[in-house]
C-alpha cells in the first residue's frame, strides 16, 4: 500500500474520507473547546446543535464532562464555538490563552505540548470515550477501523459501545487482543510468524470456528 514493498500484485479500494472513520487506541486531543474536543477534526462545523452533543456525550456516559471542575473552566457554555469568543474568553482556555497572547510567528509560538492539555485532564477511558462521541456525530460512514479503540474501556461500557457501532455503519474492522471482542464480530483474520520459515502468516475464518480453536488449543 505505501510501495515499501513491491512483490506481488492486487487492487486496493477504499471508501471516501468523509465514508471511513479510524479510533485509534490513544486518540488525538486537539487545543479547545468541548464542543471543539467533540467534533474534531471538523471543528468548524454548525450544523451540530448543543442538544445533540448533549445527547452524544450522555450515549457514551461522559455527561460529567459538563460538570467536572476545571473542564468548564473554558467557557460558561462548554460548547461554545471557537469563533464566537473575544481576545479575553479565549486567553481562559487552559494552554490556548498563551497562543492567543503572543505574536503568530516562529520564534514566540508555543510548542504543541503547551497548546493542549486536555490529555491530562482525562484518563484514557474518557479520551476512547470520546473518540466513540466523535464517531457518534458522524453520518453515513461506510467503514470503520479501530486500533484497540476500547482497551481502556470496562466490558460493559464496550459491548454497548459495539452494540451502539453496529447501529452505525455495516462494515468495521477492530485490531484488538481481548477475546471479549470476538462476539461483535463475524470474521477473524489473524496474522502470526511462521516458526518454520520465519515469514508472517495470516487466516481467515469465521468467530465461531476461530473461537471453537482457540479455546481447544488452551
Amino acid at each position: 500500500v505505501v510501495g515499501l514493498w513491491c512483490s506481488g500484485s492486487g487492487t486496493v479500494r477504499r471508501a471516501q474520507d468523509n465514508r471511513s472513520f479510524f479510533v485509534a487506541q490513544r486518540p488525538y486531543m486537539c487545543v479547545g473547546t468541548l464542543r471543539m474536543q467533540l467534533l474534531y477534526p471538523r471543528i468548524d462545523r454548525q450544523d451540530v446543535s448543543d442538544e445533540r452533543l448533549c445527547a452524544v456525550l450522555k450515549a457514551v456516559k461522559l455527561e460529567h464532562l459538563l460538570l467536572s471542575p476545571g473542564l468548564d473552566e473554558v467557557r460558561a457554555t462548554p460548547f461554545a464555538r471557537i469563533d464566537e469568543m473575544d481576545r479575553r474568553e479565549k486567553a481562559k482556555i487552559p494552554g490556548l490563552g498563551a497562543f492567543y497572547e503572543k505574536p503568530q510567528d516562529k520564534e514566540s509560538r508555543p510548542e504543541a505540548d503547551e497548546l493542549c492539555r486536555w490529555w491530562s485532564r482525562l484518563s484514557l477511558g474518557e479520551m476512547q470515550l470520546i473518540s466513540f462521541a466523535r464517531l457518534l456525530l458522524r453520518e453515513g460512514l461506510q467503514l470503520v477501523f479501530m486500533d484497540e479503540a476500547t482497551s481502556a474501556l470496562s466490558p460493559a461500557m464496550e459491548r454497548i459501545l459495539y452494540e451502539t457501532l453496529g447501529q452505525l455503519t455495516k462494515s468495521y474492522v477492530s485490531v484488538a487482543h481481548r477475546p471479549e471482542v470476538w462476539s461483535f464480530h463475524r470474521h477473524v483474520l489473524e496474522l502470526r510468524r511462521s516458526q518454520a520459515t520465519g515469514l508472517t502468516e495470516h487466516r481467515l475464518m469465521g468467530v465461531d470456528k476461530y473461537e471453537a480453536e482457540s479455546v481447544g488449543s488452551e
